[in-house]
């Protein structure tokens, strides 16, 4: 089974409990439950959480002594992926300032999705991988009619 696979179906037809809290966006307030099923696999997801505020984290971990990653007192609000494509602008930038090696990986993965849309015949809006950087980090209202994604 591929890495992907095994995150994608792990727990499948179990329980998953998940640290998803509502403070941390409105999307999550307005969508996310208690208990919601995962309707991509045959699993439920609980968010135990799902009602805590940013106090009500930092009350518990320091209750209990608990460590946690030294990013949060760098100001960091919430963690995720490194130009996470769902941030915004000032995160993007601030992450390929403190992480530039990931900054070239994505450059590179830009690279190898021009490549393969040149292999299957596919135009783009772009011509090389630093425009398609500029497009993510500054310029992507939406997707350009017909753009294929990384993974397609």
């Amino acid at each position: 089974m591929s890495r992907r696979s095994r995150k994608e179906r792990g727990g499948e037809g179990r329980k998953v409990l998940t640290g998803i809290r509502w403070a941390e966006s409105p999307r999550r307030k307005n969508t996310r439950k208690l208990v919601e099923p995962c309707y991509s696999t045959h699993r439920s997801l609980v968010n135990p959480i799902i009602d805590w505020g940013d106090d009500d984290v930092w009350e518990f971990i320091r209750d209990r002594n608990l460590p946690y990653c030294s990013l949060y007192d760098e100001g960091f609000k919430r963690l995720g992926c490194v130009m996470c494509p769902m941030g915004n602008k000032r995160g993007m930038e601030r992450d390929a300032a403190r992480w530039p090696r990931f900054y070239v990986i994505w450059l590179r993965t830009f690279d190898l999705m021009l490549k393969k849309r040149d292999e299957m015949g596919k135009e783009t809006i772009w011509q090389n991988a630093q425009e398609v950087m500029d497009w993510w980090i500054y310029g992507k209202q939406k997707e350009p009619e017909g753009q294929m994604t990384l993974f397609e």
